[in-house]
């Protein structure tokens, strides 16, 4: 029996459906599968030009050539300073209107300190004060008359210290310039027979002053030698008080003068030595040398003159081991501009760089 025209159009419309419906699952799993577009790479950055830049280095004594770092390198931070001098004053006019003819008794060898305390900066330049105390008595006689005199000083110098320049040819340079306060009394008493006089100069004044500091380094090692040059011009008053007791009579005759102007003292100082510093504590150093520390004012030159021994140290550091090392030492005296590209000293060949 032959279909009807109904059911195969039917049949054939079912099947059509059948086809559609395979046809679209299998696009849909198609698309899903598709990566799409493969990533473009990024363009390579262009190769700076010029020379590749120098890496930087910390100043640390560590980085340096050794031939270019003097060894004695404290480091930035509070500092402190002590000497001892052991001088033995001399006293001498040099006022033409006295010959000199007034017994001095001479002046016994004295021990005068020196304190300082100062802080240093980055580059080695430092603010520091510095005192320093001198006394000193002494008895003299002869077949007439018994006398006795004493000296007394004090110092302050309020200073500011420039940074290191060098080493060049094993030489570092430094100089230290500031106000020198200053009190000194010199009081004299001769006894004669019958009477006695007494004459006591005191002067109080203040003023600038500059010093030079030159150091040679043997090489690859650290000693060293150094001299000091110290000058100052100091203005202030001074009063003479002179007393005279006549004791030949039922009642002694006393006779007193006080005297006081204006006047001008100079003072001077040079030294030459040999210093140290211990190879692992750079910032450590031992001084000792000759030393001569002169005064003149009134027609009186007090030159005092002796050997003595210093020593510098960084009170922070000591007792800390890696403190200085953290902190990284002064490096010679250098600045910048604005950058970090350094400026050479006018005795420094060596370029450190700042960290970046």
């Amino acid at each position: 029996m032959l279909p009807r025209p109904t059911s195969l159009l039917a049949l054939l419309l079912l099947g059509g459906w059948s086809l559609l419906a395979q046809a679209q699952q299998f696009t849909q799993s198609s698309t899903s599968n598709d990566p799409g577009p493969l990533p473009v790479a990024p363009a390579a950055l262009p190769f700076p030009e010029g020379p590749p830049p120098t890496p930087a280095f910390a100043a640390n004594p560590a980085a340096l050539p050794a031939a270019d770092a003097p060894p004695f390198r404290p480091p930035p931070g509070w500092f402190v300073g002590v000497e001892v001098f052991l001088p033995r004053p001399h006293l001498s006019n040099v006022d033409p209107l006295n010959d000199g003819s007034e017994p001095v008794a001479n002046l016994d060898l004295t021990v005068a300190p020196l304190f300082t305390l100062g802080y240093r900066f980055e580059r080695g330049n430092a603010l520091l004060a510095s005192y320093r105390y001198l006394g000193s008595s002494g008895d003299g006689s002869d077949l007439f008359s018994d006398s006795h005199t004493r000296l007394e000083g004090h110092w302050l110098d309020l200073d500011y210290r420039g940074c290191l320049h060098g080493p060049w040819l094993g030489f570092t340079f430094q100089w230290q310039t500031g106000c020198r306060i200053a009190v000194v009394e010199h009081a004299l008493r001769t006894g004669f027979p019958g009477w006695w006089i007494s004459d006591r100069l005191s002067f109080a004044g203040a003023g600038p002053h500059f010093g030079v500091d030159l150091n040679w380094y043997f090489p690859e090692t650290t000693v060293g030698l150094f001299g000091r040059a110290d000058v100052a011009l100091l203005l202030g008053r001074s009063t003479d008080r002179y007393q005279a007791q006549f004791q030949g009579f039922d009642v002694p005759l006393d006779f007193r003068d006080t005297t006081s102007r204006t006047v001008g003292m100079f003072n001077a100082r040079a030294e030459l030595g040999v210093s140290w510093t211990p190879p692992t504590q750079r910032w450590l150093r031992f001084e000792a040398g000759y030393q001569l520390f002169d005064f003149l004012w009134q027609g009186e030159n007090f030159a005092n003159s002796g050997p003595f021994v210093r020593r510098f140290t960084v009170p922070f550091a000591v007792g800390k081991r890696g403190r200085h090392e953290r902190r990284g030492l002064s490096p010679p005296c250098q600045a910048t501009d604005g950058g970090d590209k350094p400026r050479r000293s006018f005795a420094h060949s060596t370029e450190i760089r700042q960290p970046l």
